[in-house]
């Protein structure tokens, strides 16, 4: 296992919605997130969307970061990616789990591990669906 596993958003976001935010549990043990993706999900449930509630989630842990200059003048990253990436960048061994495809290449160019360098082909895409369907 990594030393940390840092999640932005939309991981989150939608492991939750497909009943599957357990899964990081399951793999991980304990994820961190930074503040700015608390503050994106609790944005998300102002406007109405279906997001975890991360205090019935003993097993992440948010912690506060300070952002490093070259982050700061990445004006296309957002405030979760960035901090995810600020946050990483204090735990070298640290696994990153983004979506955002410059985040992604920033990540690997940082030498941070990262588990979406592809997307899914159909077929496994389908296997997914077929898992899923079936648990409920």
């Amino acid at each position: 296992m990594p030393e940390i596993t840092i999640v932005n958003t939309s991981p989150l976001f939608y492991l939750h919605r497909l009943g599957l935010l357990e899964l990081l549990k399951k793999l991980y043990g304990h994820i961190t997130i930074p503040e700015a993706v608390e503050k994106e999900l609790k944005e998300g449930q102002a406007q109405g969307e279906d997001v975890p509630q991360l205090e019935n989630y003993t097993w992440v842990e948010i912690k506060s970061v300070s952002m490093p200059r070259y982050l700061q003048l990445i004006a296309d990253l957002g405030p979760g990616e960035s901090e995810v990436l600020a946050l990483a960048t204090n735990h070298p061994s640290a696994l990153v789990i983004l979506d955002d495809k410059l985040a992604r290449r920033i990540a690997e160019m940082q030498g941070f591990a990262n588990r979406n360098r592809r997307r899914p082909s159909s077929s496994q895409t389908k296997r997914l669906s077929v898992s899923i369907e079936t648990r409920h």
